[in-house]
């Protein structure tokens, strides 16, 4: 749940990585970008550019 809702913001807002890693309950953004990857296989950052581009 907390990677969906990430994935929301990520691509609703433009709030900083370490503000949604927070918001959705993770303590730091590195956790939060390790968890992230594990999932779905690109990072936060490389998410929002791919939803830039769609």
């Amino acid at each position: 749940m907390k990677v969906e809702e990430s994935c929301r913001l990520l691509h609703e807002t433009d709030l900083p990585l370490y503000r949604i890693a927070t918001e959705v309950g993770f303590a730091d953004s590195s956790y939060f970008t390790r968890v992230f990857t594990k999932y779905l296989k690109v990072t936060p950052h490389e998410y929002r550019k791919q939803e830039v581009v769609k």
